[in-house]
């Protein structure tokens, strides 16, 4: 329940206050409490008492005033759409991108599927929404060719009122750096694994247990197992040492296991 009317402080004086209270049910769908959230709108009210007369600030002003300050401050986007696909709110960054997207500004309850989207793009965000609708919070990457290279990562939260979801609000950040640099990662991982499968020495990776985890195939060729067989045998390194010169090899293995050396 909602309403506004004067409340009285702890001193006497008054002020005017908006008052939201929510019920609290236990699993079984009983009332256990109720909470009570207050926001103080006094101003200066004419034909009341005294007590009830303050100079205090329009609290509210400020806590709107702040909270756009901060969902603007961003290049991050942020917006929120009901049930019917209509946008509820969102911020400057959003707006500016679906503006250069479609060439003309969105509004709050303009249809979000409307503008700057291809038939294939607007059936695609239409799931995600749907998807939130339901009750999931889940994140997507979207990913766009032109103009320019581009990756975004969107999240995707419900929005509840009591037991009702009547919309989803959605948050979405570049990540193309970070996936320029995976690719970067992913390539040069590529090139690291051609050498190893075409040069002429065994490549052998171990753990810090030095068990094997990876066996090239020139490695399968000099001592005779494949890459299956050592690792299934629970195998370790020192199986493949002559026994003579295993006092030599296991002071090499520990030195490398406990950091003392990086390689021998």
């Amino acid at each position: 329940a909602i309403n506004e009317g004067w409340r009285v402080r702890k001193d006497g004086t008054g002020f005017w206050g908006n008052v939201l209270i929510t019920a609290l049910y236990d699993n079984k769908n009983n009332v256990t409490g109720f909470t009570k959230v207050t926001h103080e709108l006094t101003t200066k009210q004419p034909g009341v008492p005294d007590k009830f007369n303050t100079d205090i600030t329009y609290n509210d002003e400020f806590d709107q005033n702040n909270l756009y300050a901060l969902i603007n401050n961003t290049r991050d986007m942020m917006w929120s759409v009901d049930r019917d696909f209509k946008l509820i709110t969102s911020n400057s960054a959003f707006e500016e991108t679906v503006k250069h997207m479609s060439g003309k500004p969105i509004t709050k309850g303009s249809n979000a599927l409307a503008t700057g989207f291809s038939e294939e793009q607007r059936e695609r965000w239409k799931k995600f929404y749907e998807r939130a609708f339901s009750g999931e919070t889940f994140i997507e990457t979207e990913y766009t060719e032109t103009p320019v290279e581009f990756w975004s990562e969107i999240s995707f939260y419900p929005i509840r009122k009591g037991n009702e979801i009547i919309g989803t609000a959605c948050y979405s950040r570049n990540i193309t750096d970070r996936k320029k640099h995976e690719n970067e990662l992913i390539i040069a991982h590529n090139r690291l694994l051609f050498h190893i499968e075409n040069t002429s020495l065994g490549f052998i990776e171990w753990d810090d247990q030095l068990h094997a985890k990876i066996w090239s195939k020139r490695a399968e060729e000099i001592f005779g197992w494949s890459e299956q067989e050592f690792i299934s045998m629970g195998k370790d390194a020192y199986s493949l040492v002559y026994e003579e010169d295993l006092p030599l090899v296991s002071k090499i293995g520990y030195q490398l296991v406990t950091g003392e050396v990086e390689r021998n």
